[in-house]
Order: C-alpha cells, then sequence, then structure tokens
C-alpha cells in the first residue's frame, strides 16, 4: 500500500505546529496590575518562553478582556490561526486538500496579523515562525497542487 502524499504533508505541518509548542516565543501580552483586568499593553520584554506559555496566555487573554475592546480584536484574532491550523490538518489528513488551502491561507493571514503589529516582540522568535510555517505548509501544498494540475490539464493530449 503507497502512502499518500496529504499525509505526509499534514505530518509535516502538524509536527511543526506542534514543535512551535516548545520553541521560543515572545508574547505580544504583559500581565499588568496597573489596568482594570490585569491585561496591559505589548511591551519589550524577554521571550515568555516556550510557544505553549504563549498560547495558554492568549487563551486566557480572550476569555478575561472585552470583545467590544479594540486590543481583543488586535490580540484575539491571531489566536484563531490555532484552530484554523487544527482544522486544516485535519482535512489534509482526510485527503480534503482544497479545504486545507482554504483553511491554512486563513491561517496564515490570522497569523501574520500578530506580526504585524508586535514585530518587535515576536519576529526574531523561532517559534513565532513555526506556528506561522504549519499554517504555511497547508497553504503552500494546495497552491502547488492547483499549479500542477493546472499543467496537466493545458498539456496536448
Amino acid at each position: 500500500m503507497r502512502m499518500r502524499s496529504h499525509w505526509l504533508v499534514a505530518a509535516a505541518s502538524c509536527t511543526l505546529y506542534v514543535s512551535s509548542f516548545f520553541l521560543p516565543v515572545g508574547s505580544p501580552i504583559r500581565i499588568s496590575t496597573s489596568s482594570p483586568k490585569g491585561v496591559g499593553a505589548p511591551s519589550n520584554h524577554p521571550p515568555l518562553g516556550p510557544g505553549s506559555v504563549a498560547f495558554r496566555e492568549s487563551w486566557k487573554f480572550l476569555h478575561h478582556a472585552e470583545p467590544n475592546d479594540i486590543g481583543w480584536r488586535a490580540l484575539g484574532a491571531p489566536w484563531f490561526a490555532n484552530p484554523a491550523i487544527w482544522i486544516g490538518i485535519l482535512l489534509l489528513a482526510a485527503g480534503y486538500w482544497r479545504a486545507a488551502t482554504i483553511f491554512g491561507g486563513s491561517a496564515s493571514v490570522l497569523a501574520l496579523l500578530a506580526i504585524s503589529q508586535f514585530e518587535a516582540r515576536i519576529g526574531t522568535e523561532i517559534g513565532y515562525w513555526a506556528w506561522t510555517g504549519s499554517a504555511a505548509i497547508l497553504f503552500g501544498q494546495g497552491i502547488v497542487r492547483m499549479i500542477i494540475r493546472g499543467r496537466r490539464d493545458n498539456l496536448p493530449a
């Protein structure tokens, strides 16, 4: 039985995503006692630690901040790349590469929102790029498949 390429790409994306939980990242969130809910503005300080800590702190932020606050939207939107990556990996593993491409593209855009807002904090940390790369793999595999399929369709019979 031959292994299908979509399993290999899904495994690569999943491996990169999981590795981002162990690699260093900088958190865009700083816990501060001066703000009413304990969430302060982004600041420059050393990396928070592994990506799992950034994931957990961002999850807490989503639950404790006000959805009408612009800061919630700015910090909350990139976090939603996580479920998009999860769904994309599952879809690709199941062989639904077009749907995985859409979820991978959406996750890539959401993940890149974080770098547009907090470049100085997270742009130099490898954990961020591993996380973003897992989404980019999902998106890129679909683009490559479309290019290959388009070339095959244009070949003379």
